[in-house]
C-alpha cells in the first residue's frame, strides 16, 4: 500500500481550496478582462446562461471541502493487529484508545519498531482515503521526550 500512499494524499481539503481559488481567479480574469471589453468586439455582450453552472459547482466544492476535513487526536496504542512487512509493502495496523475513550484501528508504517509503538502514547490523524473510499486513521508520530501521559 505504501507505493500508492502519495496518491492517497491528493484528496485533501487544501487541494479543494486551491482548485476553487484557481477557478475563481480564472473567472475573475474573464469577467474583468474579456467579458464586455471593447477591445474584444467579437465576444458577445450578453450574459452567458451557462455561467450559472458555476453556482452548483461552487456549492459542490464547499461540500467536498467540508467532507475532507482532517482530524488530529492522540491516544495510547494498546494492541498491534498486523505487523508492517517490507516484502509486501504493507502497513501495520494497531488499536489506539483515544483520549475520549473511543478505540480505533490505525495504520502505521515500518519506520518505528514495535517496542516504540506498542503501549505508548501516539498522535493519530483521521482523514479521507481515496483508495479505500472511507475515512481512515493513521499514526502520525509517537510522543517524544519520554512523555507517557495521554
Amino acid at each position: 500500500m505504501r507505493g500508492w500512499f502519495r496518491i492517497d494524499r491528493l484528496a485533501t481539503a487544501n487541494n479543494v481550496v486551491y482548485l476553487g481559488l484557481g477557478a475563481g481567479i480564472g473567472i475573475l480574469y474573464w469577467w474583468i478582462g474579456i467579458f464586455r471589453n471593447a477591445a474584444f468586439p467579437y465576444i458577445s455582450q450578453r450574459f452567458p446562461k451557462t455561467f450559472l453552472l458555476v453556482v452548483p459547482l461552487a456549492a459542490l466544492l464547499v461540500v467536498l471541502h467540508q467532507s475532507l476535513h482532517f482530524r488530529v487526536d492522540q491516544g495510547r496504542a494498546t494492541k498491534i493487529l498486523l505487523e508492517p512487512t517490507n516484502e509486501l509493502d504493507q502497513d501495520g495496523r494497531l488499536v489506539v484508545r483515544l483520549t475520549s475513550g473511543a478505540t480505533v484501528e490505525a495504520d502505521y508504517g515500518s519506520t518505528w519498531p514495535r517496542e516504540m509503538i506498542e503501549g505508548k502514547c501516539v498522535h493519530v490523524n483521521e482523514r479521507w482515503s481515496i483508495l479505500r473510499n472511507r475515512r481512515v486513521w493513521e499514526v502520525a508520530v509517537p510522543f517524544g521526550g519520554g512523555v507517557d501521559a495521554c
